[in-house]
């Protein structure tokens, strides 16, 4: 991951795969009481190099976590407002849902909470961005954003990049409930291990 300064701004992105999908999320960091600018970051998983991944068999779940203060050294409370991905080819007219988790105690995200869930209808290639309706806030320390993605959908991801953890979540022949994350019958990292196998 890379921080990157900017005039007055601090950006970051943020990336998920089916292996690691090229996702990017907008957050504005909010100091406490202070008459200063609030920084904007971009948290990123730079990698090297990419690779185009394809949804089969049923709708699925990818999201990545962050460290926010191990890694990032920010305090609490942040603003989420934006999330991006890269898409190679989307399902046209089919939903793809974002969806952002807090995590209080870091590891499986299996208990994480649900913050925000949002409907987007993406039809082009490229990079999506979706700006939030209501942008939320965090208060944990890692936070996991991912893409809840129709079959067929290709997005772009780095081959290696320095979040938390990338999972995968899905329920054969059917989809599942992403208020509650237990619920899927398939969720894992993408670390090789069962039951997601994928590395």
């Amino acid at each position: 991951m890379r921080l990157i300064l900017y005039k007055g701004k601090k950006m970051k992105t943020l990336i998920r795969t089916f292996s690691l999908m090229a996702l990017s999320l907008l957050m504005i960091l909010n100091p406490s009481p202070s008459p200063v600018e609030a920084g904007t970051y971009l948290l990123t998983n730079n990698g090297d190099g990419f690779r185009t991944w394809t949804i089969t068999g049923e709708t699925t779940l990818v999201m990545n976590g962050f460290d926010l203060r191990t890694t990032f050294q920010l305090t609490q409370p942040i603003t989420i407002d934006t999330v991006r991905m890269s898409v190679a080819q989307p399902v046209v007219g089919q939903p793809v849902e974002a969806v952002i988790y807090q995590d209080f105690n870091g590891g499986n995200p299996n208990d994480a909470a649900l913050v925000t869930r949002q409907t987007f209808t993406i039809n082009d290639s490229g990079v999506f961005i979706g700006k939030l309706t209501t942008p939320v806030q965090i208060t944990a320390p890692v936070v996991w954003v991912g893409f809840y993605m129709p079959v067929g959908f290709k997005f772009r991801s780095d081959q290696a990049g320095t979040s938390v953890l990338t999972y995968w979540g899905w329920t054969p022949n059917a989809t599942f409930d992403l208020s509650n994350l237990r619920t899927a019958t398939v969720f894992g990292p993408s670390d090789g291990t069962e039951p997601v196998n994928i590395n």
